[in-house]
């Protein structure tokens, strides 16, 4: 059985929890803008 990655700092921010599903991710550059407002993990997580 694999075990899942642990979320770690990347460029100096922290990783997020998402609220959909609970899960830790981290920062990537398509969110520099606006991280401070991303809640979700995945397009599918928001849509839930």
């Amino acid at each position: 059985m694999k075990s899942r990655r642990v979320a770690q700092i990347k460029n100096g921010f922290p990783p997020k929890k998402c609220i959909s599903c609970g899960l830790d991710f981290e920062w990537r550059k398509k969110w520099q803008k606006d991280w401070e407002m991303v809640k979700y993990c995945s397009e599918k997580c928001k849509r839930k």
